[in-house]
């Protein structure tokens, strides 16, 4: 099997014309060749020196990513920088890499539609994916006082820190949720409605709209989105029954929290 028969079948599941306008250019094939044959696949979140060696020990050869491998263009591949080291250990070891990022995230079946199922939103919306623009995911939950709310999204994403604002008391009926960095549809769960909002990335001055608004906002982990990684691997065992797939075993979330004593 090769590189192309995988890319076809990821592409028709997530297409392309999907993907927000900053991911243009940056998804699907992003090092490699079409032509080279699979020997074993590695998904992971990112494609970070870790994981490249992890392939390397497992005779994996391609490695599928969520977030893109090269996000901003290229002036110059320097060997002693950081990603210069990546790019010339894939390319001396023959590996290719696939990335699915935003389409993921919008497509029916994605990223976002995984993740609002996983938390037992009723009612996804929503439910038919007809441009790069529906990433948000919004849904119903049974009433339920916000501080409650934000240690049972604690335990559906097996988090181990998360913060929140908003009123602890406030009655959570609707929420919103986009995995990753989704700041920016906080104004769109709004207006749709949302008691509260999920998402990777809060900035400051996102998480005041908790106190000038009536929508309070939970933020989890970017690397909550890793939990879709081994429904990826479903269905691709599926797609490919020969095929040798595993999830990455290096450690996704670079951030550690110091608690007190």
């Amino acid at each position: 099997m090769e590189v192309k028969e995988l890319l076809e079948y990821l592409l028709k599941l997530f297409p392309l014309d999907l993907a927000m306008d900053f991911d243009h250019g940056k998804l699907g094939l992003q090092i490699g060749s079409i032509n080279n044959p699979i020997k074993k696949v590695i998904l992971t979140l990112d494609v970070t020196e870790e994981v490249i060696e992890e392939a390397n020990q497992k005779g994996a050869n391609v490695i599928i990513s969520h977030h893109p491998f090269i996000f901003e263009p290229l002036l110059q591949i320097n060997y002693d920088s950081p990603l210069g080291k990546k790019i010339k250990k894939l390319i001396t070891n023959d590996l290719n890499v696939i990335n699915l990022h935003t389409n993921l995230d919008v497509a029916s079946g994605g990223m976002n539609d995984f993740l609002a199922q996983r938390l037992g939103l009723k009612d996804i919306e929503p439910a038919d994916i007809i441009s790069s623009n529906q990433v948000l995911r919004t849904g119903l939950i049974e009433p339920i006082a916000l501080e409650l709310f934000v240690k049972s999204v604690q335990k559906a994403f097996n988090e181990e820190v998360v913060r929140y604002a908003g009123n602890p008391n406030q009655v959570i009926t609707k929420v919103g949720i986009v995995g990753g960095s989704g700041s920016t549809e906080i104004s769109e769960a709004l207006a749709l409605g949302c008691d509260c909002f999920i998402t990777g990335e809060i900035k400051h001055h996102s998480a005041l709209l908790s106190k000038e608004t009536n929508i309070s906002l939970i933020e989890v982990s970017h690397s909550v989105e890793a939990l879709y990684l081994n429904h990826l691997k479903e269905k691709l065992n599926k797609a490919f029954p020969d095929l040798t797939i595993e999830t990455t075993e290096t450690t996704v979330n670079p951030f550690r929290f110091i608690y007190p004593k």
